[in-house]
């Protein structure tokens, strides 16, 4: 399950005050196992000729099993510009700091960077490609990772629903071996996702969507080698 709240309050011409609240939620049938997340960001919103920029000061909370998991805060960059009719181009810069309650060598800094470059191919047909960078940070460097991949989505709106497609692939190293077991993370992780969202359904502008995730992670360390399929339905708004 995910949610997101928005409030834009109008601070001036062509400059807002946008608040954030997002959550999401994956429960299972014992909740020791239940992941819950929640975040706060706010900050301004600026429209500067063809480009929106939101710089935002962000907070996060995470539970594992009802119990506190970590904790972070920090800074986001948002810069999406026009290019043409049918083009535009977003760059996402984050910096976090993560305090984790039952491991400290998890803690650190997390520092990622995103690019994604989206066109009109047709009056209906929409496509994007992402370029993702982050550099994970962390007191045992058996944590600390390089992750550097992209993603590619393509959509179709039939009707009044919006049908959609996603294929992703990262690779994740890490700076050192665990100690046990004794392998170092040189992961390779591929994500397909496939949905619609249900504009005929919508009401008071919420509109259902439905996806289905397939993720698999290939993995010298066993804990990160799997394999998951798993379906989504949330309630969705433009914005």
């Amino acid at each position: 399950m995910t949610g997101d709240v928005f409030l834009r309050v109008p601070l001036a011409t062509a400059s807002n005050l946008l608040t954030t609240v997002s959550a999401s939620a994956n429960i299972y049938g014992k909740s020791r196992f239940n992941d819950i997340n929640a975040s706060l960001s706010t900050g301004p919103e600026l429209l500067r000729g063809r480009s929106r920029i939101r710089p935002q000061l962000l907070v996060g909370k995470r539970w594992f099993g009802g119990d506190g998991y970590s904790t972070s805060y920090g800074g986001w960059l948002n810069w999406r510009r026009q290019l043409d009719r049918s083009s535009q181009a977003e760059l996402d810069l984050i910096l976090l700091h993560y305090d984790y309650d039952r491991n400290d060598g998890l803690d650190g800094r997390l520092a990622s960077s995103a690019l994604h470059y989206e066109r009109a191919l047709s009056p209906r047909l929409f496509g994007r490609l992402g370029l993702r960078v982050d550099r994970q940070q962390a007191r045992d460097p058996a944590y600390a990772t390089w992750t550097v991949g992209g993603d590619f989505l393509l959509s179709r709106e039939i009707g009044r629903q919006f049908f959609f497609g996603q294929l992703s692939y990262y690779h994740i190293s890490a700076d050192a071996a665990f100690r046990l077991p004794p392998a170092r993370r040189d992961d390779d992780l591929v994500e397909a996702a496939a949905g619609v969202l249900l504009r005929s359904l919508s009401f008071k502008g919420l509109a259902p969507a439905i996806r289905v995730r397939w993720t698999h992670s290939k993995s010298p360390v066993f804990f990160y080698d799997y394999s998951r399929l798993r379906a989504e339905i949330s309630l969705t708004r433009d914005f």
